[in-house]
C-alpha cells in the first residue's frame, strides 16, 4: 500500500511499506549509473573479475567446516564481511591464524589496507591486538551497544630495500611497500596475464626472472591452469615465500634460488621454455650491459616463436634516473631487443613508471 505524503510541482512523494524488487532495482541501478560516470574507480569495479572473494575457511580432519572468514578485495582494499568459529575452536590460536592468512592473501592480491565492521560484544579488543583502530562507531545500534568500522594499513612501519630483506615478515613489510609505492602493478600483471595467454604450445612453460614475492606467480598459476612455471630469485626469503604460496601448485610450480648475475644459472631451467618474463626487477641488476646481457640469454633460452616480456620501471625518453642505471628508456629496451633477434617487438603498456616491452623468436 502506498501513501502520498506530499505532492509538489506535479510530482508525488510516496510512502510505502513494500517496495516492489523492480523499483529497489531501478534505484540501485541509478546510483550505480551515477557513480559510473563521475568515479573511475567505480567503472573498474563493474570489470569483471575487478571484486575478488576472499575466503579462509577452517576444517575437521573430516572436512566439517567449524570456522571461516570471508570477503573480498578491491580498490587496493580487503573488506571482510564475516568471521567466525566454532565455540570450541575459540581460544586456541585459529582467529590469529586465518586473520593473518586473509591479510597475506590481500598483499599477494595487492591490497595495501583492510576495513571490517564489529559489534561491541563481537570481536573489537581482537582486532586491535592485530593492528586495527577505530575510525567510526554507532552509539545506540542496537540500543545499549556500540557499532564500529575498524580499518588496517599494511606496510607503514618500515621502509626496507629489496636487499635488506632477511625474514617473512621482511617480505611482508616489502610487499606492502610496493604495493604502496606502486599502486599499478595490477595493470602490468594483467598486462602480461594478457600476453601469456596467447601462447599456443599445449603446456606452455614459463619462466620469471626475479619472482619476488610470487605476485606473477600466483596468477599466473591461478588463470592457466595448463602453465608450467618456473621462478627465479636472489633472496632466500623471497624464494621461500614464493615456494609456500605456490604449495598447492607444486607439480607445476617450481621457485629456485639463484643470483642472474652469476655465470650459469640458466643451466637450472628446464626446457623447452616457451616464455621469459620479468616485473619490475631487471633494472635492480645493475647497469644497462646488465640488463643486456639477460636480452641475450633470453634469446638463447627461448626456441622458436617464444615470447619474452620485460615490466619494468623506466627512465625518460633522453633522460636517466640518478642512481639507477638499469633504468633505460622505452626505446632503448626495444633497440636491445632488436640488437638480440627479436621480432615483433612493442611497448604494450606504458602506466606511471611501467613500460612492458615485449618480443618474439624468428619462427624457424
Amino acid at each position: 500500500m502506498e501513501t502520498i505524503l506530499a505532492r509538489k510541482n506535479g510530482l508525488n512523494i510516496q510512502l510505502t511499506n513494500e517496495p516492489h524488487p523492480d523499483e529497489r532495482r531501478f534505484i540501485h541501478q541509478k546510483i550505480q549509473a551515477f557513480n559510473n560516470a563521475v568515479s573511475p574507480q567505480h567503472r573498474a569495479a563493474r570489470r569483471p573479475d575487478a571484486v575478488q572473494p576472499l575466503g579462509i575457511f577452517l576444517r575437521t580432519a573430516d572436512g566439517e567446516l567449524v570456522g571461516g572468514l570471508v570477503g573480498s578485495t578491491f580498490w587496493d582494499w580487503v573488506e571482510f564481511d564475516d568471521f567466525w568459529i566454532d565455540a570450541e575452536y575459540r581460544g586456541q590460536g585459529f582467529g590469529k591464524s586465518m586473520l593473518r592468512a586473509a591479510e597475506i592473501e590481500g598483499l599477494v592480491r595487492g591490497c595495501i589496507h583492510a576495513h571490517l565492521q564489529t559489534f561491541d560484544f563481537q570481536a573489537r579488543e581482537f582486532y586491535k591486538k592485530a593492528g586495527y583502530e577505530v575510525v567510526g562507531q554507532l552509539e545506540d545500534f542496537p540500543h545499549g551497544h556500540i557499532f564500529y568500522w575498524m580499518r588496517k594499513e599494511f606496510g607503514r612501519a618500515k621502509h626496507i630495500p629489496f636487499h635488506q630483506v632477511h625474514s617473512r615478515d621482511d617480505v611482508l613489510a616489502y610487499l606492502a611497500q610496493i604495493n604502496r609505492t606502486h599502486p599499478n602493478r595490477g595493470a602490468v600483471v594483467n598486462n602480461i596475464v594478457d600476453h601469456i595467454s596467447r601462447l599456443t604450445a599445449k603446456n606452455p612453460h614459463v619462466v620469471e626472472l626475479c619472482s619476488g614475492a610470487g605476485m606473477l606467480a600466483r596468477r599466473l598459476v591461478r588463470v592457466f591452469d595448463h602453465v608450467q612455471y618456473t621462478g627465479l630469485d636472489i633472496g632466500p626469503d623471497f624464494v621461500a615465500f614464493s615456494r609456500e604460496q605456490l604449495e598447492p601448485f607444486a607439480n607445476r610450480a617450481t621457485v629456485i634460488h639463484t643470483d642472474l648475475n652469476s655465470d650459469g644459472w640458466q643451466e637450472q631451467l628446464q626446457r623447452p621454455i616457451h616464455a621469459i618474463v620479468s616485473m619490475q626487477s631487471l633494472h635492480d641488476l645493475g647497469d644497462e650491459s646488465r640488463v643486456e646481457r639477460i636480452y641475450a640469454i633470453a634469446r638463447q633460452l627461448l626456441p622458436a616463436g617464444g615470447l619474452f616480456i620485460n615490466a619494468d620501471l623506466t627512465a625518460p625518453e633522453g633522460g636517466s634516473v640518478p642512481n639507477n642505471p638499469g633504468r633505460l628508456s622505452v626505446s632503448r629496451h626495444l633497440e636491445l631487443l632488436r640488437r638480440h633477434g627479436f621480432e615483433n617487438i612493442s611497448c604494450s603498456l606504458q602506466i606511471d613508471d611501467f613500460a612492458c616491452v615485449a618480443g618474439f623468436v624468428p619462427a624457424a
